[in-house]
């Protein structure tokens, strides 16, 4: 579990896959599987996304309207495709990524 966690610091923006982790951690992929699932309730790759999308909601809040861009902000956690990824963030904050720029952090 160390190096997991370990492994999920030192990736700060760059995107992870479960490949990264099963290297990490030396585990099957399947043992890895159980064993997300066991500790936090979900598939690695569903951890992976939600973890991404709190970092990008972090780096939003952080940067406020006029400092950055929703699509400079999701390119800069490898998301390519800025419509996509305001789609999972709706999906999972109830709020449109440009909402969370414009917001003040702790407002």
């Amino acid at each position: 579990m160390d190096k997991i966690v370990d492994r999920l610091r030192q990736a700060d923006a760059r995107p992870l896959c479960v490949a990264d982790l099963v290297q990490a951690s030396g585990m099957s992929e399947r043992t890895l599987r159980s064993w997300f699932r066991r500790c936090f309730g979900v598939a690695p790759h569903r951890y992976l996304h939600i973890r991404r999308m709190h970092l990008i909601r972090i780096a939003l809040s952080m940067s406020g309207a006029g400092q950055d861009t929703v699509a400079a902000v999701a390119k800069r956690f490898g998301y390519a495709d800025a419509g996509r990824m305001a789609s999972a963030y709706l999906d999972l904050f109830g709020e449109y990524p440009q909402q969370t720029l414009e917001r003040r952090l702790g407002e």
